[in-house]
């Protein structure tokens, strides 16, 4: 069984093996990863701290971004360096809200396809303007590292 979290299979089949009888099974396990790139929309700046969640896009329907960290099947990540990145994700639609303080929530809609090379999404960030000064990379303060 694989799964991207929670407890739903992307796939499950059995495989029953006898004493004395070779047994061979070959499967294609596909997968897929997504790296978000994340800058200010004032000046450019890589975000650097927030948080990041991946939720199958029908998961997500009548639930408050509130709360999509709290579903089953929520991948949840940080931001680093300016990137958020989930690897090992089963191909799919997806919502990726980002929360990063100083800033206006971001949900996108997002695909990842099934690849060895990960799904780039580059995402500007609006300053939320009753963000505190210095709260952002933009004007009044930078980002904290």
């Amino acid at each position: 069984m694989f799964g991207g979290g929670g407890s739903s299979a992307v796939y499950s089949e059995p495989l029953t093996v006898r004493k004395g009888v070779p047994t061979e099974r070959t499967i294609q396990v596909t997968i897929g990863s997504l790296e978000a790139t994340l800058t200010s929309a004032a000046d450019q700046q890589p975000v650097s701290r927030g948080r990041a969640t991946l939720v199958p896009t029908a998961d997500t329907a009548n639930v408050p971004t509130a709360e999509w960290n709290r579903l089953p099947n929520a991948i949840r990540g940080g931001l680093r360096d300016g990137k958020a990145t989930f690897d090992a994700v089963p191909p799919g639609s997806y919502k990726l809200l980002i929360q990063a303080s100083g800033f206006e929530e971001s949900a996108s809609d997002v695909q990842v396809l099934p690849s060895n090379v990960p799904t780039q999404i580059p995402l500007s960030l609006t300053v939320d303007p009753n963000a505190p000064a210095g709260a952002t990379g933009g004007p009044g303060g930078q980002n904290p590292r």
